[in-house]
């Protein structure tokens, strides 16, 4: 498989929801939370229809978890400030 990002060979892959507009260029992606993973459960059809494997070159998948650890290390921070 090729990396979403780069085109590369993707070695990596993450399970991801797509939104409802997921047959446009750049659809939203969503990392799949408990609604979602129980109705897999329920209907494992959905799997490629709702949740899809995407697949990252290492580059690429090492800047997704790192803009991902930044996102969460940003918004604690924000949080703390605002004591809650």
């Amino acid at each position: 498989m090729k990396c979403i990002c780069c085109n590369n060979q993707g070695k990596y892959s993450v399970l991801l929801a797509v939104g409802s507009d997921g047959k446009s260029e750049s659809p939203r992606y969503y990392i799949p939370n408990q609604t979602v993973r129980a109705s897999l459960l329920q209907m494992p059809d959905m799997m490629g229809e709702v949740v899809h494997e995407v697949y990252f070159c290492h580059d690429c998948m090492r800047k997704v978890e790192d803009n991902l650890r930044a996102t969460i290390a940003y918004l604690q921070t924000e949080n703390a400030s605002k004591g809650e």
